[in-house]
């Protein structure tokens, strides 16, 4: 499951109280593209894995040279260390990207990123039934399609790993891009959401037209019903990209439909301020909501 170039383990991460880091684990290939994720083993694990999908407005750098997604950033460690400090075990990942790779290649390779420890997740040591998901920005985005969406393997396919679920039990996601087609004449955000299309996102278009449905279909809003999995929302009331209204309303959805929820706000939290908040308050809220859902909570 590693390849050759894996990398030893982290001596940073290592002092910020993860244990053994493996290092580019391939998860897939796409037309000979290697899709690699880095697995960060708790020191004391606790027998269950959170995939973690770092914010990137769904785009990298297409130079040889470009920081990987999967790298240890503010987003790391403000969402993903207390969980592996907490006993996860937390597969960090790349996906493909703008402007090389349109939607929806990013929600194919998250949910290949799931099926891949699902499938492998006796070999990493976690329940097969009861896998986490957290992200930020656009990697929250990602991360609750993965709770939301059915996720059902294909039987048939060729590849193992493919005829496993992608569908995770327990969301976490700060500054969540939630209702994409409803992001007003905001400029930044309609330039991103172009980007993931790979076509022109206008403000505001007509509810009914073709790119008005091309956004509803990857829209979490869209796909709330009864039986989801339970969803931590982070989001700050001053954040200039994803309105903070955004995850009111989606909260009050998800809550229509019975689905657990809950909503932290950040007071005065800008979209890119609040991963620089990493306060043992919003650590605990994070463990705590893993540990009461995921752990001791009902599979959904």
């Amino acid at each position: 499951m590693r390849d050759a170039f894996a990398q030893p383990q982290d001596e940073s991460a290592a002092e910020a109280g993860v244990g053994k880091v493996d290092r580019n684990v391939v998860y897939g290939m796409y037309s000979g593209l290697a899709l690699v994720m880095d697995v960060y083993h708790a020191e004391k694990p606790n027998g269950f894995g959170a995939v973690f999908i770092e914010g990137s407005g769904w785009s990298s750098s297409p130079e040889y040279a470009a920081r990987q997604l999967k790298s240890g950033t503010e987003q790391w460690s403000a969402l993903a260390l207390p969980l592996i400090r907490a006993g996860y075990t937390l597969f960090a990942i790349n996906h493909r990207a703008a402007p090389r790779f349109h939607s929806p290649a990013q929600i194919e390779d998250a949910q290949r990123a799931v099926r891949f420890v699902r499938f492998h997740a006796r070999q990493y040591g976690i329940n097969p039934a009861r896998i986490g998901a957290v992200g930020y920005s656009s990697g929250a985005h990602l991360s609750m399609l993965l709770g939301l969406l059915d996720g059902a393997g294909n039987p048939d396919d060729r590849d193992p790993v493919q005829r496993v679920s992608a569908r995770v039990q327990c969301v976490i996601g700060g500054g969540t891009p939630s209702d994409l087609e409803h992001v007003g004449n905001n400029p930044a955000a309609l330039a991103l959401l172009s980007a993931f299309l790979g076509e022109t996102v206008p403000a505001d278009p007509p509810e009914g037209s073709a790119i008005y449905r091309k956004l509803e279909l990857v829209s979490p809003m869209h796909f709330v019903k009864p039986g989801d999995p339970p969803i931590l929302l982070i989001h700050g009331d001053s954040d200039e990209l994803v309105p903070y209204e955004a995850s009111l309303a989606f909260q009050a959805k998800l809550q229509a439909a019975h689905v657990p929820v809950k909503l932290i706000t950040v007071k005065g939290g800008t979209h890119n301020s609040v991963v620089q908040l990493q306060s043992d308050e919003y650590a605990g809220a994070i463990v705590q909501w893993m540990d009461e859902n995921l752990r001791r909570g009902t599979t959904h």
